[in-house]
């Protein structure tokens, strides 16, 4: 059994989920699944934002991705796509086909 997650990575995981739905299918790779996530900005960009006065949402670490995604994927929730030949691997949403799995489960460790 593995740990209950904090509230900050349920909703990261959450965003991970809505990420790959919004794809219908559509396998897309770690890293550009990690730059939807949490989008880079430049310094100039940051910045800019800070002098505005703008509030900037810290960026999610890869390995906390990475850590999420392996969740996500014994759940049964996502869905690792690996392809022969290809250092990347690809994930995808996967449909909920068990009544009563929901993103509470995970909170849960279960």
């Amino acid at each position: 059994m593995t740990r209950p997650l904090s509230p900050r990575d349920v909703a990261i995981a959450d965003q991970i989920q809505a990420t790959l739905a919004d794809e219908n299918g559509i396998p897309v790779s770690t890293p550009e699944l990690w730059q939807k996530t949490s989008p880079y900005r430049t310094r100039a960009e940051r910045r800019a934002a800070v002098i505005a006065g703008q509030t900037l949402p810290p960026q999610v670490p890869y390995g906390l991705l990475w850590r999420l995604l392996r969740r996500l994927e014994e759940q049964g929730a996502a869905e690792r796509v690996v392809i022969d030949g290809m250092r990347a691997c690809y994930w995808r949403s996967c449909p909920d086909t068990t009544p009563g799995t929901q993103l509470s489960d995970l909170e849960a460790g279960l």
